[in-house]
């Protein structure tokens, strides 16, 4: 069957009802030459002669038989043919329709799927290349990720992230932890051990609190942990901002890691 022929007459009759009988009611714009084809002309405002006005049963009828044609077969974006008709197939979110008959849709999605299978051969799918990566990071540089500062329950609600919670639990409780059972050799607990060694620390150059009591003790911690060994409260994030200057008898001072290693000069933590 000629296929290319079938499509111009197609076109012709289209055009020549415009002309003379225009459609009333609901009706489709049609690319006579598909933008995956020609793109240049695609904007049917500026090049109104690459334009047909179909009825929506006519619009699919082209659109398959842009698939069958010789006039396109052959070409590098033919899998793009496939796939217009493949999307307008599919069940419409708004009208719920999609197609019915059967035979039709299974010989758009296997031609969809051997189209896909054929431009993929060869292909890695898997992890992004160095250069996709680096890519990504410079695009992401600068701006802030929406979920920032959030927590879960702000993102998805209280009831969906106790959810998660609980799945997350479930998975990894008990045997089904992925290291149940399990111990590290020697060797690997001494890796982990120098990986934190002085400046390798990952909290090397991070801030925490040296606590003054009246009494004279002094404690090394962090404000959360301050506040929950002695039940202060407030106070201990108070005094870190300056907001007072003794808490029940505590000072505090800032002082990095760095410089309490430089002080003691030996190991941290």
């Amino acid at each position: 069957m000629n296929y290319d022929l079938i499509y111009d007459q197609l076109i012709f009759k289209a055009k020549l009802r415009e002309l003379y009988f225009p459609l009333s009611g609901y009706v489709e714009k049609h690319h006579i030459i598909p933008k995956c084809i020609d793109p240049k002309i695609s904007n049917l405002n500026k090049y109104p002669q690459n334009k047909a006005i179909l009825t929506a049963r006519e619009h699919y009828v082209a659109h398959q038989l842009l698939i069958k044609m010789n006039r396109y077969k052959n070409h590098k974006f033919h899998f793009k043919l496939v796939l217009s008709v493949q999307l307008m197939a599919q069940e419409s979110k708004i009208t719920k329709i999609g197609i019915r008959n059967n035979r039709l849709y299974e010989w758009i999605r296997i031609l969809a799927a051997n189209n896909q299978s054929k431009r993929m051969k060869g292909k890695k799918c898997g992890p992004h290349s160095a250069a996709r990566c680096l890519n990504i990071s410079a695009a992401k540089k600068g701006k802030t990720s929406p979920f920032k500062g959030k927590t879960m329950e702000e993102i998805v609600g209280v009831e969906r992230a106790t959810e998660l919670s609980r799945e997350n639990s479930k998975r990894n409780s008990g045997e089904n932890h992925p290291k149940f059972g399990k111990q590290d050799k020697d060797s690997t607990k001494k890796l982990k051990s120098d990986q934190k060694l002085g400046r390798k620390h990952p909290h090397y150059d991070h801030t925490i609190h040296r606590w003054i009591h009246i009494s004279g003790v002094e404690e090394l911690l962090t404000q959360n942990d301050q506040k929950i060994k002695h039940n202060l409260g407030v106070g201990p994030s108070r005094l870190v901002n300056n907001y007072l200057k003794n808490y029940k008898g505590w000072q505090v001072k800032k002082i990095s890691i760095k410089e309490l290693f430089i002080e003691n000069k030996t190991r941290i933590f």
